[in-house]
């Protein structure tokens, strides 16, 4: 990716967060006031509330998954050199949680479509909360790479990163 100043790097990092939490969304949504409306019945409908609980457990998995897969890779970035390939390691761990999240949400989504089963309505509300609290922000950047002092000027000056 590339960027000049920490304002550039937020931006376009919330752009990819706001693009990958819009699809599931409205997935969900569409599905939802479809069903709401009755115009549309589950294929898959049953009394069996297994599938849906699979489906759910799926979601949240996706969800674990990505966060743990997140705080690994954070890990290995905070050993990086400059204060730039920190945040270029940072930024490919941030976007490896986001994907893994908002399929989370889309696979909720989709199994609400297919079930229509109220449990994926919670779930999904969970999903959607665990990911939007995951937002890019410049305190989640300092505290996860645990800059020092210097690198936490530079950023909060809106300081060019060489």
């Amino acid at each position: 990716m590339k960027y000049e100043k920490l304002s550039d790097y937020l931006q376009k990092a919330d752009l990819i967060f706001q693009a990958l939490a819009g699809l599931p969304l409205l997935v969900f949504v569409f599905f939802y006031l479809r069903y709401y409306d009755g115009s549309l019945k589950a294929p898959m409908y049953s009394e069996e509330i297994g599938p849906s609980l699979g489906i759910a457990g799926l979601a949240l998995l996706l969800l674990v998954a990505g966060m743990v897969i997140y705080e690994k890779k954070v890990a290995s970035a905070r050993e990086a050199g400059s204060l730039r390939q920190k945040m270029d390691a940072f930024y490919k761990a941030a976007i490896t949680k986001y994907v893994l999240m908002s399929l989370g949400c889309l696979v909720v989504g989709v199994g609400y479509y297919l079930t229509g089963h109220q449990i994926l309505v919670a779930t999904y509300m969970v999903t959607l909360i665990a990911y939007t609290v995951n937002r890019p922000t410049i305190h989640r950047l300092i505290r996860k790479l645990k800059l020092g002092k210097e690198e936490r000027e530079i950023l909060k000056a809106n300081e060019p990163i060489a």
